[in-house]
């Protein structure tokens, strides 16, 4: 059968048919032989897998998995412990970027930590032009940078080589762009594979992948001049059996500015051995693969952020018990893993009973550590916001109020906390 895909459509071979997948957002994976899936388009920050409800895995955070059993209990309400609500001080507000499925469009929410919406505010300039390309499909999550209130991404225009720097008022939604160069004045190409903010260096983290080579950048957001970070060579002949194989696909960073971190599979096709990737990007370079246990009772651990000024992270661990709910966890790698928190009736996004398809967005502040989840209720899964007082543990977690949806579906593309000054 000929290929009838649109002029911004790549068309993916199916057997004796195809699919079509969309350029800007999308890479075809075919249909391996004897594999459990059949061809297929995975957004470009993931890889094609052999696990999961849709078989396309993002290395550096879980976006999708097969559901068991016992993921399948729900809650008809969400029930706040109300003796143990959080402090009330200091007051700090919660950001996010959602986006809004068919309607195409990207919407700015300003909140507080209880979920009540103050805001929300359509995308407006560059980046609602960019996300229009994208057919209403779910993004990864934009870096949050507290100190002008936006969030910041890298993307190739319109699907060229060029990189291109989005910035997006978190408060009002209006966004611009600027081409990114290097400090001698060079264009910066290839497709970003990992994002992140350094809060630590007021500057944006990117990585690129070419030719099996990672090569990572920190950007100013004002100037949108870039420098080079260092670079990790990556082994084909080896594949998953390289530590550095995914480096690129990064969950955080060092204190130093230097360690690049992935919290995940070394078999990402297949998620198995499960551990914590630290790529030096100094002189002697290469990736240092430490296996780890989830904690007892857990699947996996599903996010990773550290505080400020620290080597002290913290993660979400979905239960194997109960309701499968949410607990957070702290730790690193000289520490013993602590429970912080068993959140109520917290969870990732379930697509139809199939298992769970999208993201979670986490943050931590040296007073709260915050999840926007789904809540599972006698209506379906409802947006909620979990919040932990880091000073005493306490927690809750409550819906959005108003109700953040949309008939076509929604996702979260960003998270951010910060203080109300």
């Amino acid at each position: 059968m000929p290929c009838q895909c649109t002029s911004d459509e790549t068309c993916c071979p199916n057997g004796d048919s195809f699919v079509c997948c969309v350029s800007e957002v999308t890479q075809c994976v075919v249909e391996a032989m004897g594999g459990l899936y059949p061809s297929r388009c995975c957004p470009k920050w993931t890889v094609g897998c052999q696990v999961g409800s849709v078989g396309c895995c993002d290395p550096a955070r879980p976006w999708q998995r097969l559901i068991g059993p016992s993921d399948l209990k729900t809650n008809n309400t969400v029930v706040p412990d109300k003796d143990n609500k959080p402090r009330a001080a200091p007051s700090e507000l919660v950001y996010a970027l959602f986006v809004t499925g068919l309607n195409k469009i990207l919407n700015a929410l300003t909140m507080t930590t209880d979920g009540k919406r103050t805001s929300t505010q359509p995308v407006t300039g560059a980046a609602a032009e960019w996300y229009a390309r994208w057919y209403g499909q779910g993004t990864p999550l934009f870096p949050f940078d507290g100190k002008r209130l936006s969030f910041h991404f890298v993307d190739a225009a319109n699907n060229s080589a060029q990189t291109v720097l989005y910035t997006i008022d978190a408060q009002t939604g209006s966004s611009s762009s600027k081409a990114l160069v290097s400090e001698i004045g060079t264009s910066i190409t290839g497709y970003p594979v990992g994002m992140q903010w350094l809060q630590d260096y007021d500057r944006m983290l990117f990585s690129t992948l070419s030719d099996d080579v990672y090569t990572y950048y920190t950007v100013s957001v004002v100037t949108g001049v870039a420098s080079k970070l260092g670079a990790v060579q990556r082994n084909s002949t080896q594949g998953e059996a390289d530590p550095s194989y995914y480096a690129g696909y990064f969950s955080g960073s060092g204190l130093d500015g230097k360690s690049i971190y992935r919290l995940g599979y070394r078999q990402v096709t297949t998620q198995q051995s499960f551990g914590f990737f630290n790529s030096s990007l100094g002189k002697d370079g290469g990736t240092i693969f430490t296996p780890m246990q989830p904690p007892p009772s857990s699947y996996d651990l599903y996010s990773f952020d550290r505080l400020a000024a620290t080597e002290v992270y913290y993660s979400l661990a979905p239960s194997t018990t109960g309701d499968n709910s949410f607990a957070v966890f702290k730790w690193n790698l000289t520490m013993p893993m602590t429970l912080v928190a068993q959140l109520t009736n917290a969870h990732p996004p379930v697509l139809n009973g199939l298992g769970t398809l999208g993201y979670v967005g986490t943050a931590v502040s040296p007073y709260t550590y915050i999840a926007i989840v789904m809540s599972q209720t006698s209506y379906g899964q409802k947006w909620s916001i979990s919040s932990i007082d880091l000073s005493n543990n306490k927690h809750e977690t409550n819906q959005f109020d108003p109700e953040f949806s949309m008939p076509s579906g929604c996702g979260i593309s960003g998270i951010g906390l910060t203080l109300i000054v």
